[in-house]
């Protein structure tokens, strides 16, 4: 249909260690995906191969054996596991309510395994005028569920943003402790859906884990290889990025099922043991349970995100003002004259 299409955002992260200072950018290395495999299983070829906890990045050098040498996703490289060609930087997509700094940060620090100051020494070494704007298509080891879903009747299209971080092995000599080194392979995991990965077509929701294979790879043998988002196209626009401090404020709203001390609706009770209940107090099931089965919720309890404007803030405390809100230690009284504490 060529009036409807299904648009993303999307964001190209080029990790560059720059190792040797005296040289030129031809000599640093570029952290490249190679490709993906997937396993609807609690086990998958990172873990039962490799060694460290489950969704860390784990290194072996057999993994990534011969494929610096003859190019990105070698048709031997791990053809057991139905072994997907990727190749392509770092690469992360955004939900449509989020926002894509936190985003990608969040994504270095649970796909590696880095410690903050890592995090943070990569945000800092961004290079701010060389971030640009393009639109591609979908990735197919990233995007390959929602080609599966509008493919044949929907286009996909994404909004790109190419990044660039350097960052030097003096500065961040941990970096490569956790992402591997030269001549080895990189492995990551995360549990995503599965459906149309790999040409999949399943019918019913597919959700399970996704292994990565990673490798640092000299930035003139990258370009050689043509890199997927590690060159912006031509027609990319380019954006201005700055970082300034921002004062920000926050309000925590608590809705209980019933008074202190009484049994609510659903059985439960409040004590005063401050224990989370299984249930919430409009009768649902709590983020944890979601998480559980492999859904990306917000956060195990509560985790909503929202954009507050003048007008919704305005909006909120008149109707917090209506509800006529109390302290629980207050006595109110009922309509018919007499006090909660009398009853």
């Amino acid at each position: 249909c060529d009036s409807l299409r299904c648009r993303g955002v999307l964001v190209h992260f080029t990790l560059e260690l720059k190792v040797n200072e005296g040289d030129g950018d031809a000599s640093n290395l570029v952290l490249v995906h190679l490709g993906a495999t997937a396993s609807s299983g609690s086990t998958s070829p990172c873990s039962t191969d490799l060694h460290g906890g489950r969704g860390a990045a784990r290194t072996d050098s057999r993994a990534h054996r011969g494929s610096a040498d003859e190019g990105c996703g070698g048709p031997h490289l791990l053809a057991g596991y139905g072994f997907v060609p990727d190749c392509r930087v770092v690469t992360v997509l955004c939900k449509h309510n989020g926002l894509w700094m936190p985003a990608l940060l969040r994504y270095l620090k649970r796909a590696f395994q880095l410690a903050d100051t890592a995090v943070e020494r990569v945000r800092k070494g961004i290079i701010t005028n060389e971030v640009r704007l393009a639109r591609c298509g979908p990735p197919p080891t990233v995007c390959h569920h929602h080609t599966s879903v509008c493919s044949g009747f929907m286009d996909l299209q994404y909004d790109a943003i190419y990044l660039r971080s350097r960052v030097s092995a003096k500065d961040c000599g941990g970096l490569l402790e956790k992402l591997g080194t030269t001549g080895q392979g990189t492995c990551s995991e995360e549990a995503v859906f599965l459906n149309g990965f790999g040409g999949s077509c399943e019918e019913k929701v597919a959700i399970g884990q996704i292994s990565r294979m990673w490798a640092w790879v000299q930035k003139d043998d990258a370009l050689r290889r043509d890199v997927e988002g590690l060159t912006p196209p031509e027609t990319a626009q380019p954006l201005t990025l700055s970082w300034h401090d921002e004062h920000t404020a926050s309000l925590l709203i608590g809705i209980e099922s019933c008074a202190p001390l009484k049994e609510d609706l659903f059985g439960g009770c409040h004590t005063p043991s401050a224990r989370s209940q299984e249930l919430s107090a409009f009768g649902k099931r709590k983020w944890r349970d979601f998480r559980k089965g492999g859904l990306l919720v917000p956060a195990d309890l509560g985790g909503t995100l929202a954009t507050v404007t003048d007008n919704n803030f305005e909006e909120a405390a008149a109707t917090c003002e209506a509800l006529g809100l109390a302290r629980p230690s207050e006595i109110l009284p009922f309509v018919n004259g007499t006090s909660e504490q009398e009853e």
